[in-house]
């Protein structure tokens, strides 16, 4: 590998990554100064609730 690759691949380096909070799926990577992982929600339906009851409409239906 010559020089001048180790550059770009340097500059394309991502060192956040976001990763779902219910599944720890890998959602995105962030372009960051140092490692940082942040978390948030996936589009799966398991994890946003939809189609799934919460907990207080269980409640509410026993």
């Amino acid at each position: 590998m010559n020089l001048m690759n180790l550059i770009v691949s340097k500059q394309q380096l991502e060192l956040g990554v976001i990763i779902c909070k219910h599944c720890g799926e890998v959602i995105a990577t962030q372009d960051t100064e140092k490692v940082t992982t942040y978390y948030s929600v996936c589009k799966r339906s398991s994890c946003t609730g939809v189609g799934a009851k919460t907990n207080q409409e269980e409640l509410i239906n026993e």
